[in-house]
């Protein structure tokens, strides 16, 4: 089985869990829109959590994508297919990153028309002010729409592998493997953090920035921290992603990934 068909056959074992959460979505911005034609145009901030949750969808789509192999006592077939372990994981990673970049999409986009909705609401209620506010947020989000979802991919990411790695060191130890696992993983992320505060992470990673972002309201400006934004001396242009931290960042991904695979590879048992 080639890895296009392997991916296509995961793909097709999530769509119950896709059209599950495109149900819960479509649920949750009908209410939002309901609110605003109702009650408030502010309503629409309601829906920006659904946006950030999106970070965590990787993490559990692959934990419930890799238990269903167990669960339903296909993993001893999954485990003789002719195909590397890399392949079997990518596979079931590619399917759940569709499933995220749909839903995500969708999400995105819904927001969008929320936005144009709650600016026409204050509009029609004569409320000025926050009508420049919703149209100036609404302005930025179209901006940098392409920007927001890669970084929401990119938080996705690493708590994707977190679940990858979890549920494989859960097969590998028994029967408490899956809790040693969290452990790992937290301590490596809090290790990671101590790393990327230091003066000499700092001068090897932050170079080459590829997002800058000016015109942006100081009322609206976020505060970031200097090590990870350079800010001019007027305070309009702010750096916020450099090509050097993330190509180490991916890196350090990919590494974590091989290593996940060898171990699926040597020591995992059905």
């Amino acid at each position: 089985m080639s890895w296009l068909a392997l991916t296509g056959k995961e793909i097709r074992q999530n769509t119950f869990l896709m059209a599950l959460n495109l149900v819960f979505l479509i649920a949750v911005f009908s209410l939002v829109w309901y609110g605003i034609e109702k009650a408030s145009g502010l309503i629409v901030f309601f829906s920006i959590p659904v946006l950030v949750m999106h970070s965590f969808y990787l993490f559990f789509m692959i934990l419930l994508s890799l238990r269903r192999e167990w669960k339903d006592r296909t993993a001893l077939i999954w485990f003789n297919l002719p195909q590397r372990g890399w392949k079997l994981l990518t596979s079931k990673f590619a399917a759940a990153f569709t499933a995220f970049t749909l839903s995500l999409l969708f999400s995105m986009t819904s927001l969008y028309f929320l936005m144009k909705k709650a600016g026409q609401t204050f509009e029609e209620r004569a409320i000025p002010g926050e009508a420049e506010v919703i149209a100036t947020l609404s302005s930025l989000y179209s901006e940098y729409f392409l920007w927001i979802f890669a970084f929401i991919a990119y938080a996705a990411l690493p708590l994707g592998l977190a679940g990858l790695f979890i549920y494989v060191l859960g097969k590998v130890i028994r029967p408490l493997g899956w809790l040693l696992g969290i452990g790992i993983a937290i301590g490596a992320s809090y290790v990671w953090s101590l790393i990327i505060d230091t003066g000499i992470y700092s001068a090897i990673a932050y170079w080459g920035p590829i997002l800058t972002l000016d015109n942006i309201p100081n009322e609206l400006m976020v505060d970031i921290t200097a090590e990870t934004a350079a800010i001019n001396q007027s305070g309009e242009v702010m750096e916020v992603v450099y090509l050097g931290n993330t190509l180490i960042e991916l890196g350090l991904m990919a590494a974590i990934f091989i290593g996940i695979s060898w171990l699926f590879d040597r020591k995992v048992e059905i």
